[in-house]
């Protein structure tokens, strides 16, 4: 368990910051949502509102830098479901982790299966795939992304190896675009 929550967290980390701006022009256009829980989340939702919304319906947030919070399933903080960010107290990005607890082929096929399911029953059947890799002297990672649109929401499975073991995440994830 311990080691599937400093996966999540690793990776969390490592795609967060390519987080963009909140621009006025795409909080009106864009209304995807992606559930936290059992909650749905929209880009440009007022950060005292998801906050509320998320600690009403049971889930503890814990902060871990300006603006930004894992979402856990309860105040253990042994359930990570994802992570919310604001930028000048927007949601512009939201990762929903569907990272299995398990890390055995089957769960974590299970966990990509759900991902993409959920992006496919949304209608994003036209998928565009990218792969990367970032290295450090204690660290290894391979992203596969995978888009689907039309919209803004995406797939990552990340692969990283750190002292020793590698580990894998998988999050379906949604932010604010780049601005042009």
């Amino acid at each position: 368990m311990a080691a599937r929550t400093l996966v999540s967290i690793l990776a969390l980390l490592l795609a967060f910051p390519m987080q963009a701006q909140v621009h006025p022009r795409n909080l009106q256009a864009n209304r995807e949502s992606l559930l936290i829980g059992t909650i749905a989340l929209y880009l440009g939702m007022q950060q005292e509102t998801v906050i509320s919304q998320l600690t009403v319906a049971g889930y503890s947030l814990t902060p871990f830098g300006k603006d930004e919070f894992y979402v856990f399933q309860n105040k253990d903080n042994n359930s990570i479901l994802g992570v919310v960010a604001f930028t000048n107290k927007r949601l512009s990005f939201i990762n929903r982790d569907w990272t299995p607890d398990d890390s055995d082929a089957a769960s974590v096929g299970n966990g990509i299966y759900g991902a993409l399911s959920a992006a496919y029953a949304e209608g994003r059947s036209t998928c565009s795939l990218s792969t990367s890799v970032e290295q450090n002297p204690s660290a290894e990672t391979k992203y596969v992304n995978l888009v689907c649109g039309p919209g803004q929401k995406y797939v990552s499975i990340m692969i990283t190896r750190y002292q020793g073991k590698e580990l894998v995440s998988v999050s379906e994830i949604l932010r604010t675009p780049q601005p042009d």
